[in-house]
């Protein structure tokens, strides 16, 4: 669209239920990788490759290649250049 890039780290970043939020973007899980206490996840967000860094406990629910995710964060930890 207009030039602007928006920028954030991948571990101030939330993987939330895509249907169940209303202020989250969308993506697609393209791959996932367990790093012991957290997932990296490589989501296709229209078009842009992302990642987010996840916090991971045993009860945590685990996404698969191929899932609608939400994803948030907090304005706070962006920077829009």
């Amino acid at each position: 669209g207009d030039g602007k890039l928006l920028v954030f780290r991948p571990q101030n970043t939330y993987l939330c239920d895509a249907h169940d939020e209303l202020d989250c973007l969308q993506g697609t899980i393209e791959y996932q990788e367990f790093l012991g206490s957290s997932r990296r996840y490589g989501i296709n967000l229209n078009g842009q490759h992302i990642l987010i860094d996840a916090k991971h406990t045993a009860n945590d629910h685990s996404y698969q290649v191929g899932d609608l995710v939400g994803i948030r964060m907090d304005p706070q930890d962006t920077v829009i250049l």
